[in-house]
């Protein structure tokens, strides 16, 4: 639709695919962490899968690497699952879900402490 007019005629909804990419992947963050990431990161394994021998061991070290840092407040991976909807289709590699903590704001709704003035003995 085009021209003057138009907007009174779109809906509110309908503005998302719900078989796009970011949809899913909306679905999928919001079933792992109840929120939207902060970051996702990719697990590769090379040459191999991620449910070989290794890949799970290693998997989990960087999902607890992640989880000790103190920008993180929570970490959903595939070896903590497993999740399917967290692992690629070829299963050569995994995702890693990463939430930090909300930024703390000053209140600037109440004042601090007033300057002294100083004195001038």
């Amino acid at each position: 639709m085009r021209g003057p007019g138009a907007g009174g005629r779109l809906k509110t909804q309908g503005y998302d695919d719900p078989r796009s990419d970011s949809s899913f992947a909306a679905r999928v963050t919001a079933e792992h962490l109840g929120a939207a990431p902060d970051l996702a990161v990719a697990g590769q394994v090379p040459g191999g899968f991620v449910d070989d021998a290794a890949a799970p061991r290693a998997g989990e070290d960087l999902t607890r690497r992640l989880a000790a840092q103190p920008q993180v407040s929570a970490v959903s991976s595939y070896w903590r699952g497993p999740a399917a909807s967290l692992r690629s289709r070829d299963s050569r590699s995994a995702v890693l879900l990463v939430l930090s903590p909300p930024l703390r704001t000053p209140d600037v709704s109440r004042p601090g402490p007033r300057p002294r003035k100083a004195s001038h003995d």
